[in-house]
Order: structure tokens, then sequence, then C-alpha cells
């Protein structure tokens, strides 16, 4: 069992952190918070990565067509932004609880090197935009021959 130290002053400012955390969070939602909850608000959810030839991002982009979709490649910046319809619940429906963010978004990914923005591709499927960024071919890995000297 472990021993910790009892600070009776600590509690009531515990309480109180707890409080305004809460109160926080009701009147400005979970946008100011840290880690996890302040993840889930940034849209859409992606991820990158890199390969020999290419960059790679993937966007997770539910109900959305490619009509609904823009993407852009300016110098080594890829661009991506959208729009997110409303969906209006039918006509006498309450609604409890709204999580799902509509309207415009945008999201503008720097990629770590020269690119070849004219030869990018985007497809879209199963909810996810994945977009294939060439790259330049100065930033592809060159294999060096190693010459031994006598």
């Amino acid at each position: 069992m472990a021993i910790r130290a009892w600070v009776p002053a600590a509690e009531p400012f515990a309480l109180l952190q707890r409080e305004m955390n809460r109160v926080f969070d009701a009147v400005f939602g979970k946008h100011f918070g840290v880690g996890r909850a302040r993840s889930a608000y940034v849209y859409p959810a992606t991820n990158v990565h890199e390969t020999e030839e290419a960059y790679v991002v993937e966007c997770e982009v539910p109900g959305l067509e490619m009509d609904d979709l823009e993407v852009y490649v300016t110098g080594d910046m890829l661009t991506l932004s959208g729009t997110r319809a409303e969906t209006i619940p039918s006509e006498g429906a309450s609604l409890h609880r709204r999580e799902r963010d509509t309207g415009r978004f945008s999201r503008a990914i720097t990629l770590a090197g020269p690119v070849q923005g004219d030869k990018t591709e985007a497809t879209l499927a199963h909810g996810i935009l994945t977009v294939r960024v060439p790259k330049a071919e100065e930033s592809k890995p060159k294999r060096i021959q190693v010459k031994a000297e006598k």
C-alpha cells in the first residue's frame, strides 16, 4: 500500500479546480482542453506518411463526396478544404445532442520537402480521402556507390 501525504488545505482547491473545469467545458465546450479532448475538434482527422516516392495524406471525411472537397498544392503546402452540410432533423424531432460540426473547414499541411504538385492524385473511398503528392526528384533518396581507394 502506498503512503500518501494528507494535505487538508489542498482538497478545497482541487474541488474548485474541478468545478471551474466543468463550468468552462459547459460554456466553451472542450475546445480549450488539451490532449485527446482537444484533438477531437481538429477536423478532418489526418495521418501523413512518407514513402520513397511520395507523401501520402489520409483524412477522415465520412459522409462527404468529392464535390464537397477541394485539394490544393502550393509549394510544399497541401491544403484540404470543403463543406460538411448540416443535417436537419425531421419535422417534430427533438435534438438531444449535437457533436458533429457542420460548415466550411480547411486544413493546411506542410510537407517535409519539395513536391511535384501537378502530379498530385486524390481519391475518396469509404469516407477516407487519400492524397498522394509525389516528391520532387531532388528530394528522393539516391544510392551512392562507395569506391575503395587502393
